[in-house]
């Protein structure tokens, strides 16, 4: 109505924009993330693109994400802000195991992704690898840590195979013999190498002289400490053994040397002695071997020759009339080629004698001698009537016919008598002539006697 009222004011109060700010985070995959949002001036409301109203707000994304806050106060809203969580991924990791045997160093490896992490072992080190010297199978652990994050550990084990345990065999030998050497490696399965190329467990081998062989045993990798075997060689023993020569009926006594000392002998008569006396009756031979150091040499003979004993025959003792001396003695030998000896010194088969006595002979052959003696008594022959009647002997010394003549008839027997007593002729005469054959008489000298009635007639007769 054309009246103007009382003037009114109406005022406009500004408000500020609210400031706000939030925080970034960096997590590892699979953590949560705390992000924080701070608004002023106090007392406004965030609100978060998740949904969550307080100034700070956990998420757990599971790739890098970006949320956004805003904050309100007296009306007014902040400029939105943004807070990233960036999910870094959890490094992967993998290491190596190793086996050793006892007492050897092991490098085991680990390989972390991405490159250039750290490395952190049970151990303390902090490389990528690491060198240990367990005595026992250990595992050992490492962790790897990039961005931040840090991988699932990884465990490396240290396998520790003890050292195969080994013996070896010695061997003493023959020179010329094989010997065979035994090696028993623990555990059971390994491998087997000897100096010589073999591979086995045992070996065989010739060798000249004494020699040391080497064998390692491997199990599991892991090698033995050589072991030596010896293969002793003894030397065959030498032997030499004596002949020996003896007369029929003796002992003899071979002798044998064995060489080196302190071996035993074997004979084959069964004597264990260096030396053997046996009395043989025949030419023998005898072998002995000898054993040392468990090596018996080649087989020696030794021969025993016997020679016999020749033998000798003096003849009977016997008796001579006085006026027969000297009278031939004749030793007679079955043995061509002995050789005589007589008490006289005399060294034919046949000795004249001229007195009583006892004469004896000794032969010889080849180093055997036997002997014999003959009595010899000299008688006077006083009741014999020598060449009483005419009697003629002719030839006399005869190779063999001897004729007897006498001047007048004659009835008588008529003996040849050796000197050792033996009548070797046995005759009769009937007559005036007689002829004796001695053909067969050995040499030497005789007594022809004829026995007439109560007459004894003697004659020296000689055959040649």
């Amino acid at each position: 109505n054309g009246c103007a009222s009382t003037a009114s004011t109406s005022t406009v109060t500004v408000n500020a924009i609210p400031t706000l700010t939030s925080t970034n985070q960096t997590v590892c995959a699979g953590s949560p993330a705390t992000i924080q949002a701070t608004g002023t001036p106090a007392g406004g409301t965030y609100t978060w693109s998740t949904g969550g109203t307080g100034s700070s707000v956990t998420v757990s994304p599971t790739a890098t994400t970006p949320y956004t806050v805003t904050y309100t106060a007296s009306g007014c809203t902040s400029t939105a802000s943004t807070s990233t969580v960036t999910v870094n991924a959890i490094p992967t990791l993998t290491s190596t195991n190793q086996t050793v045997c006892a007492g050897s160093p092991a490098t085991i490896q680990a390989t972390g992704t991405p490159a250039g992490g750290t490395y952190a072992w049970s151990t303390g080190a902090t490389g990528s690898s690491v060198t240990v010297s367990p005595t026992a199978t250990t595992p050992y652990t490492v962790t790897y840590t990039a961005n931040g994050c840090t991988s699932t550990a990884s465990t490396s084990t240290v396998t520790v195979n003890a050292i195969p345990t080994l013996t070896s065999t010695n061997q003493t030998i023959c020179a010329g013999s094989p010997a065979t050497i035994q090696a028993t490696g623990s555990p059971a399965g390994g491998t087997y190498a000897w100096s010589s190329g073999g591979t086995g467990s045992s070996v065989t081998v010739s060798p000249t002289a004494t020699t040391p062989y080497t064998v390692t045993y491997t199990a599991s990798g892991c090698t033995s400490t050589a072991s030596t075997s010896t293969v002793t060689v003894n030397a065959t023993p030498t032997l030499t053994s004596t002949n020996q020569t003896v007369c029929a009926g003796s002992p003899a006594t071979i002798q044998a040397t064995g060489s080196p000392a302190g071996g035993t002998y074997a004979w084959s008569n069964g004597g264990t002695n260096s030396s053997n006396t046996i009395t043989p009756s025949a030419t023998t031979q005898y072998t002995v071997t000898y054993t040392s150091n468990g090596c018996t040499s080649a087989a020696s003979t030794s021969t025993v020759t016997v020679d016999a004993v020749p033998t000798v025959d003096a003849g009977l003792d016997t008796t001579v009339c006085a006026n027969a001396l000297p009278v031939t003695l004749s030793a007679l030998s079955p043995n061509p080629g002995v050789t005589y000896l007589w008490n006289t010194a005399e060294t034919t088969p046949q000795i004249s004698i001229s007195a009583a006595g006892t004469y004896s002979v000794q032969v010889t052959l080849n180093g055997c001698s036997s002997g014999d003696e003959v009595v010899v008594t000299v008688d006077p022959c006083s009741g014999i009537v020598e060449n009483k009647i005419g009697i003629a002997l002719y030839p006399n010394p005869t190779t063999g016919k001897l004729n007897l003549v006498s001047d007048q008839e004659v009835s008588a027997t008529i003996e040849v008598i050796s000197l050792d007593g033996k009548v070797v002729l046995n005759e009769t005469i009937n007559g005036t002539t007689k002829v004796l054959d001695l053909s067969s008489l050995t040499v030497g000298a005789y007594m022809l006697r004829m026995n007439e009635a109560a007459n004894v007639t003697m004659f020296r007769v000689i055959k040649q």
